[in-house]
């Protein structure tokens, strides 16, 4: 389940604030052996390296997404770094990274030529 519940963003970030918005989620909806994908453009943002911290007390696995910098590629268990501190550049490079793993999953799910229920074929 993706950690963006607006009601819940929303409420915490204005009665406790921002920096435990994702942690708290991670300790509440986290089990051992889910995987939490941590994205953060300087690598630096509290809130993201809260909610790893959080994975960590839970015993999740952790994938880190950063721009050059931060202490993000330090602490999860596989940096994804672009070599920039180009914000533009960092971002727009997420997106086709994002891409790549999503079709890495479906392949380990369900491997090549594999066929939908409704008979689509993934190649």
């Amino acid at each position: 389940m993706p950690l963006r519940h607006t009601s819940f963003l929303t409420s915490y970030a204005n009665d406790v604030g921002y920096d435990g918005v994702f942690e708290r989620q991670v300790l509440a909806l986290g089990n051992a052996g889910d995987t939490l994908v941590a994205i953060t453009t300087s690598g630096s943002s509290k809130n993201i390296l809260k909610a790893i911290w959080g994975a960590k007390q839970k015993k999740l696995r952790t994938v880190g997404l950063t721009g050059k910098g931060g202490a993000i590629a330090e602490l999860v268990e596989c940096p994804i770094v672009v070599p920039s501190s180009d914000t533009q550049l960092v971002q727009e490079s997420f997106l086709s990274i994002e891409h790549i793993i999503c079709e890495l999953v479906e392949q380990a799910l369900f491997g090549v030529g594999t066929t939908w229920p409704n008979d689509q074929t993934i190649r």
